[in-house]
C-alpha cells in the first residue's frame, strides 16, 4: 500500500524520510515547494517557468509515489525529478528569450548593442539542455559537482565532462559574437 516513514515538518532538511500518504501530500508539498522551486529556478533561469515546473514536479511525484523508497531521503529524490523536468523544459523551450536592458547596460554595450551579460546569457541559453543545466549549476550557481551528479543521477565524471564541454562551447560562441577574454 502506501510507504510509511517519519512525517516531514516544514523547515526540515533534505535527509528526512517522509510519507507519501495522500492525506499528507499537501503538507509535503508546502514543506518542499520552496526547495524545489529554487532548484528549478537555478536551472531554467526563468521564475514563471520555474513556478509551472515546480507544480509539474509535484504532479510527477504524486503519479509515481509508489516508486519512492521511504527508507531513503525525500529531497534528493524529488530533486532528481525536478532536474529531469527542468531539462525537459530546456530542451523544448525557445533558445533565445528577449532580454530587457537598463539604460546603464545600453551605455556599456558593445557596438552591436548588446551588453556582455546579455551575450553571455544568450550563449548559455543556446547550449544543449544537458550542458546548459550543468553549466548554470556549476559556473553560475557554484554548486559542487557531486551535488549536481546526485541531482541528475549521473556519474561525477559525466558532470565534469559536461562542464568542460560547456565551457568549450561557450568560448566558441562568445568568440563568434566578438567577445574576447
Amino acid at each position: 500500500m502506501w510507504p510509511t516513514a517519519l512525517p516531514c515538518r516544514a523547515g526540515c532538511l533534505g535527509g528526512e524520510r517522509v510519507s507519501l500518504d495522500p492525506s499528507q501530500f499537501e503538507s509535503l508539498f508546502r514543506a518542499h515547494q520552496a526547495d524545489v522551486y529554487g532548484w528549478i529556478a537555478r536551472i531554467v533561469r526563468d521564475r514563471g517557468a520555474a513556478e509551472d515546473l515546480t507544480v509539474e514536479t509535484f504532479w510527477r511525484v504524486w503519479r509515481h509515489r509508489e516508486r519512492y523508497d521511504a527508507s531513503r531521503p525525500f529531497l534528493p529524490w524529488v530533486r532528481r525529478i525536478a532536474s529531469r523536468v527542468a531539462i525537459d523544459h530546456l530542451r523544448h523551450a525557445p533558445r533565445l528569450v528577449g532580454l530587457e536592458r537598463t539604460p546603464e547596460a545600453r551605455d556599456a554595450a558593445n557596438p552591436e548593442g548588446q551588453s556582455l551579460q546579455a551575450q553571455l546569457e544568450n550563449a548559455i541559453r543556446s547550449l544543449p539542455a544537458k550542458f546548459q543545466a550543468v553549466a548554470v549549476l556549476s559556473l553560475v550557481e557554484e554548486k559542487a559537482p557531486g551535488e549536481i551528479a546526485e541531482a541528475f543521477e549521473i556519474p561525477l565524471a559525466t558532470v565534469k565532462t559536461r562542464r568542460a564541454r560547456a565551457i568549450q562551447m561557450l568560448r566558441r560562441k562568445l568568440e563568434a559574437m566578438g567577445v574576447r577574454p
